[in-house]
């Protein structure tokens, strides 16, 4: 299997790491739009599946030849949340799955099209949201009755780096630790689903 990751952060990193220790996975190409951070961090360990490439993920026709061209079976996309859909759209049009770490509620709009051409499209699959809301439901399929469920993430950090004024640690973006704090929250109240305004 080939992955194409977007996005050579400290995120799209450890994607990348982790993807070269898979026995599954083959080749690997990451894509950003400045090479130097990855390229530095793949001279320091072991990764000859990795191949990287430059480019602007935010033009649509360049990214989905690079797509395409990739012959990758996955795109893993480690862009902020605000750059995944023009991803999520080129991966529509290239026929490839995608998958993200971002809240992604505008992915409804594509749900259709990715329908149409049996693309899969999986948002939300990091630590928070994702591996948190997956461990919740399992946690909640075990019991009989659930009267409410509530779940807490974020970055509160050991003592010793308790080191800012909001002693917390940001692990990702410091504008999305903010947009979670004031976007709607979406939620099933006695099963139907409610939208709570954010602030």
């Amino acid at each position: 299997m080939n992955a194409l990751v977007i996005g050579g952060g400290l995120q799209g990193k450890a994607v990348v790491h982790d993807l070269s220790h898979s026995p599954l996975i083959e080749q690997i190409t990451v894509v950003d739009i400045d090479l130097s951070s990855i390229r530095s961090f793949l001279k320091q360990g072991n990764y000859p599946k990795v191949k990287t490439f430059e480019a602007n993920a935010l033009e649509h026709n360049v990214l989905v030849r690079l797509i395409q061209d990739s012959q990758s079976h996955i795109v893993v996309c480690m862009l902020p949340a605000d750059l995944s859909r023009p991803v999520a759209e080129a991966c529509v049009e290239a026929g490839v799955p995608f998958v993200n770490t971002s809240y992604a509620h505008w992915l409804e709009g594509l749900d259709k099209p990715a329908k149409k051409k049996g693309v899969l499209l999986l948002p939300e699959m990091g630590f928070d949201p994702g591996v948190d809301l997956i461990l919740a439901r399992i946690a909640l399929d075990e019991l009989d009755v659930v009267e409410g469920f509530y779940s807490y993430g974020g970055g509160i950090p050991e003592l010793a780096a308790c080191d800012n004024p909001l002693n917390y640690k940001i692990t990702w973006t410091f504008d999305g630790v903010l947009k979670a704090y004031v976007r709607p929250a979406r939620l099933l109240k006695k099963g139907r689903p409610v939208e709570i305004p954010g602030t």
